[in-house]
């Protein structure tokens, strides 16, 4: 049980668990726009995703932040790995970014600019983080993964979508929207009152229920595009909705980062399984 709970560690606070749901979802985008993976895109974005979220929590180290808990810990006790991970996947992304197009190029620069801001202040009269404007913290954390599994795959596909990335840009907004917010549920205790998120404005009860309402209309939009997936979008909407409930402050860190993140590979995989066998 404890080598267990040590691998499930390693794979979330190493961030890798976090880069596969950030692939599988890449993978989403594949199969429901009928386009060929692109190895060197599923790759970039698998090192992107570690290189960004260990990035972020070295800055919370580097300032003490409250919100670390036991990643914090894991990070400290388990520096000199961390490290080898941090420069590993950062040197894989710059050795993969020069095989994408300029255009990809600028839609990921947006979606890069978004994660440093996050966590680094904005030079100049603002002076903050994105992360500390109120109401923002949410929204860009939805805005970035949108980009990178939607827009930049559909740039760099061989042959175009078969329809326009719009719907299922929607479709991923809404999901990854729903299973954020349980974030800002468990860091309620700990966000400051001025950053305003949606737990904070409405209260856990209420934020529970507009998590519930994007999880359901993410999969009314799957079953409206591609009626073949009913199945396995009500499945994943379900089991969505059911973490979404019992989410509160409470909970440890590995329901959220192991669970709720886990949903991001546990959706494709439904996908794929009925593409499989029930198509």
């Amino acid at each position: 049980m404890k080598s267990l709970k040590r691998i499930v560690n390693f794979l979330v606070y190493s961030n890798i668990w976090i880069a596969l749901g950030a692939v599988s979802f890449t993978l989403q985008f594949y199969l429901l726009t009928s386009t060929r993976p692109d190895p060197t895109v599923l790759v970039f974005i698998f090192s992107a995703t570690i290189f960004t979220y260990t990035f972020q929590r070295f800055e919370k180290i580097k300032v003490r932040s409250p919100a670390g808990g036991d990643r914090i810990d894991w990070m400290n006790r388990n520096m000199r790995m961390v490290k080898v991970i941090l420069y590993g996947s950062m040197a894989a992304m710059l050795f993969f970014i020069f095989s994408l197009s300029i255009k990809a190029l600028i839609i990921i620069s947006i979606s890069g600019l978004i994660s440093f801001f996050y966590i680094r202040k904005i030079p100049g009269k603002i002076a903050r983080n994105l992360r500390d404007l109120p109401h923002l913290k949410i929204y860009l954390i939805t805005i970035a993964w949108t980009i990178t599994t939607v827009l930049l795959p559909a740039e760099m596909a061989e042959k175009k979508a078969d329809q326009w990335p719009l719907l299922l840009m929607m479709c991923h907004f809404l999901y990854i929207l729903a299973i954020t917010i349980p974030f800002d549920i468990r860091d309620i205790n700990l966000d400051e009152e001025q950053k305003k998120t949606i737990p904070q404005v409405v209260g856990l009860p209420a934020a529970k229920v507009m998590a519930t309402l994007m999880a359901m209309g993410s999969a009314l939009i799957i079953v409206y595009g591609w009626p073949d997936y009913l199945l396995p979008a009500v499945l994943s909407s379900l089991l969505t909705i059911v973490l979404i409930f019992f989410s509160t402050p409470k909970r440890n860190d590995l329901y959220y980062s192991f669970g709720m993140d886990g949903l991001l590979l546990i959706q494709p995989l439904l996908l794929w399984l009925s593409y499989y066998f029930l198509i």
